[in-house]
Parts: structure tokens; sequence; C-alpha cells
């Protein structure tokens, strides 16, 4: 498979050839700047159509559909937040950021009429340019599924100390009435 990004970039270095191609045309200004006008508006088409290509990659592979009746079927990497309940997603709205990343507002309907949202998810560019975007996205999901054991681990082991600590007050305080 072709990398989608070098397709992309193909794509836009013709088209920039096509412009200065029309800069040395013989034809009236209007024409010229609505021929430009033209082929930048190809190229933001093209930079969208591929945006939108990769983000739906991208949520398909974060949120994956998969049938968790069949027991052939093992219950694929995902994006650990919503891991649990989320079967599959939808992209409801983007904003992309000056560095590439995009913030998705996304959907997933989980059961009885009911939906739940994730907004401001972050995808980030590195994702979106990878060759291997499931091997990056994977990798991805892996790592916040440690951070967040980590942080569960962290929270247990604080509980635990403070019920320590407690008991340790109740301890010396009844040793100390019974003296």
């Amino acid at each position: 498979m072709a990398d989608p990004k070098a397709h992309l970039n193909a794509e836009l270095a013709r088209l920039a050839s096509l412009t200065q191609s029309i800069a040395g045309l013989a034809l009236p200004e209007d024409d010229r700047d609505l021929l430009a006008e033209l082929v930048s508006a190809h190229a933001d088409a093209a930079r969208n159509t591929w945006l939108t290509e990769r983000l739906d990659q991208a949520v398909a592979l974060l949120f994956p559909d998969y049938d968790s009746l069949k027991p052939e079927h093992l219950k694929p990497v995902r994006w650990p937040s919503r891991a649990w309940w989320w079967n599959s997603a939808r992209i409801r709205d983007t904003y992309v950021q000056a560095n590439g990343d995009v913030i998705v507002n996304l959907r997933s309907y989980v059961g009885r009429g009911e939906t739940d949202d994730l907004d401001q998810f972050r995808i980030h560019r590195e994702w979106l340019e990878a060759e291997d975007m499931a091997a990056v996205i994977h990798q991805a999901c892996r790592a916040q599924a440690e951070r967040l054991a980590q942080a569960a681990r962290a929270a247990q082991r604080a509980q635990a100390q403070a019920q320590i600590a407690a008991a340790h007050a109740q301890l010396a305080a009844l040793e100390g009435a019974n003296v």
C-alpha cells in the first residue's frame, strides 16, 4: 500500500507546479487569478479528503467495531478510557490545531437507545502521518493503558497508606484509653 502522505504530497507538488505554469500563460490577469484560485481550491480539497480519510481510519483503530458475542472475535486493542463500553465511534466534529494535531468530538452508541460522547479527544499528527497507523495507534493505546494502570496503582497505594495511618491512630487511641 502506498504511503497516503506521500501521495498527498505528490498531488500538492503537482498542483504547485500547475500554479506556476498558470502564472506564465498569456491570459488576461482575471483568468490567471481564477485558474490559480481553482488550483488552490483543489489543493485544499485534496488536503481535506486526506485528513478526513485518515481521521476515520484513526477513530476506527482507537474505537473499533467488534462483535463481543462471538467467542472467535478477540477484543481488539483500543483506547482504554472508553474500552469497556464503547463499540465503535463516529466523529461529530473536528478542529485542526496549528501543530497538526486534530481535536475531535466523538459519539458512540452504547445500547438501549443511549449514546456516549467523548469531547476534546486529541488525535496526534504523528498518528495521522504514520505509514503504519495501526502499529502507532496500538502502541499509543497500550502506553495509555499502562499510564492509567500506574495511576490506579498509585491511588490504591495512597488509599491503603491512609487506611494504615488511620488504623495506627485508632490503635494508639485505644491503647491510650486502656492505660
